[in-house]
């Protein structure tokens, strides 16, 4: 494949040795459309490869109530950052809760229990408020 930068920059040569200022201009144009199409086409790749990274990495998640879980990995990911924004927020903990296992996410500030009685349940952690 020709590369169209070095076939524009040929061009352009030959374009000054014959003294066509119009051609030349016309031509110093294109190479700038050029660059411009280069520039959007690299963006649009990294964007598809986030898209396809994102559906990858979504298939790699499974749901155990209510929590996700990468596969053959005990720590879990937060729900709530997650299905909100796709961001894989490790979850940290498990910290003892009254008989319950708590995790609690640094990022959205939500606390998560795993309890055996009545099953799994998650609860929202209300920041402190002075009064």
């Amino acid at each position: 494949m020709v590369n169209p930068f070095d076939a524009l920059k040929s061009a352009l040569a030959l374009i000054d040795k014959v003294k066509n200022r119009e051609l030349y201009e016309k031509l110093v144009e294109l190479m700038g459309s050029v660059q411009d199409l280069t520039e959007e086409n690299i963006a649009l790749r990294k964007k598809l490869q986030q898209v396809e990274d994102a559906a990858r990495s979504e298939t790699e998640l499974e749901f155990r109530s209510p929590l996700f879980y990468a596969k053959d990995d005990p720590q879990p990911f937060c729900p709530k950052c997650w299905q909100g924004s796709h961001k894989r927020v490790r979850l940290a903990g498990p910290r003892d809760w009254s008989g319950q296992q708590r995790y609690d996410c640094s990022v959205c500030n939500d606390s998560f229990f795993l309890g055996d009685d009545p099953g799994p349940i998650a609860y929202r952690r209300q920041p402190f408020r002075r009064r």
